[in-house]
C-alpha cells in the first residue's frame, strides 16, 4: 500500500506528480516570503543590537544570513522548475526530495533560533511558526510529516527539559507543544488525503470522457489528447506520422437484419 491509509492504485503516480505540482507552486512564494523576512530579521539584529551579545548576535546574523541565501536559491530553483514543466505529465522527483529537504532544514533552522530566543526572550516561537507554516501550506505526505513533526517536538522537548527552570514550567510547555503537533498533524493529513481524493476523481473524470463505453477505444476527445501530447512530447523525434482508418463492409445492411444490439456485439467483436 502506498501513503499511510489508501491507495490510489493505477493513479497513484499521477497524483503524486499533481501534488508535487502544487508544492513546488506554493514553495516558490514560500522560499520568497522567506527570504524577504529573512533580510527584516537580520536588519531588525542591528536596529536591536543592545539587546544581544556579540556572540548570540553573531549566531543570529549567520542564521539568518544562511536561511535568506538557501530560501532565495529555493525560490529560483522552483521558479525555474514551474515555468519550465506548466505543461510537464510528469516532473522529475528530485524535487520531491529538494521540497523534503527545505522543510526539514526550514524546522531545523526555526529550532536553532528558538534555542537563542529561548535564552535571550524565554519564548519558543520561531520553530513552531515553520513547522505550522509547512504542515498546512504544503501537501506532505503523512509518513514524512509525522516523522519530520514527532523529531521536532521530541527535540523540543528535550531542549526545554534541560533548559526550564522548574518542572511546572516544562510541564506547561510540553502539554501545549503536544496538543499543537498532533492537531497540525491530523489537519496536514487530512489536507493530503482531500487533496489526493479530488485529484484520484478527476483522474478518473478524465479517463471515462476519453474513452468509448462501448468499444473501450479512445473516443474523439481522446485521439485529439493523444496527438496533442505526441507533438508536444516528440515533435523532435518524430519525422513521419501516419494515421490509418477502416471501414466495416456491409454494416448497415447488417444493422438493418439484426439490430443494434447484434451491431454493438459486432463492433466491440472488432
Amino acid at each position: 500500500m502506498k501513503g499511510l491509509f489508501k491507495n490510489y492504485g493505477d493513479n497513484f503516480e499521477k497524483v503524486e506528480n499533481a501534488r508535487l505540482k502544487v508544492n513546488i507552486s506554493r514553495v516558490t512564494y514560500c522560499a520568497l516570503i522567506s527570504a524577504i523576512l529573512e533580510i527584516l530579521m537580520l536588519t531588525s539584529i542591528f536596529a536591536a543590537n543592545k539587546y544581544f551579545d556579540t556572540d548570540k548576535k553573531v549566531c543570529y546574523l549567520y542564521l539568518y544570513l544562511f536561511f535568506f541565501l538557501l530560501s532565495t536559491a529555493m525560490f529560483g530553483i522552483c521558479l525555474h522548475c514551474k515555468l519550465k514543466n506548466a505543461n510537464a505529465d510528469k516532473i522529475s522527483s528530485v524535487f520531491k526530495y529538494l521540497i523534503a529537504a527545505y522543510y526539514f532544514i526550514s524546522i531545523v533552522h526555526g529550532f536553532l533560533i528558538t534555542m537563542l530566543d529561548f535564552y535571550t526572550f524565554k519564548h519558543i516561537l520561531a520553530v513552531i511558526v515553520p513547522l505550522v507554516s509547512m504542515s498546512f501550506i504544503l501537501i506532505n505526505n503523512p509518513k514524512f510529516l509525522i516523522s519530520v513533526n514527532s523529531v521536532s517536538a521530541f527535540a523540543l522537548l528535550i531542549f526545554l527539559y534541560i533548559r526550564t527552570e522548574d518542572i511546572t514550567s516544562f510541564f506547561a510547555y510540553a502539554v501545549n507543544i503536544i496538543i499543537l503537533i498532533v492537531f497540525v498533524s491530523i489537519g496536514s493529513i487530512l489536507n493530503y488525503y482531500t487533496f489526493c481524493d479530488n485529484e484520484a476523481s478527476k483522474l478518473q473524470l478524465e479517463d471515462v470522457s476519453v474513452v468509448d463505453e462501448l468499444t473501450m477505444l479512445q473516443n474523439r476527445r481522446g485521439l485529439n489528447k493523444f496527438f496533442v501530447n505526441l507533438l508536444i512530447d516528440e515533435v523532435d523525434e518524430v519525422d513521419l506520422l501516419a494515421i490509418a482508418m477502416i471501414d466495416i463492409d456491409f454494416f448497415k445492411q447488417y444493422n438493418d437484419i439484426y439490430g443494434h444490439i447484434k451491431c454493438d456485439m459486432a463492433l466491440i467483436s472488432i
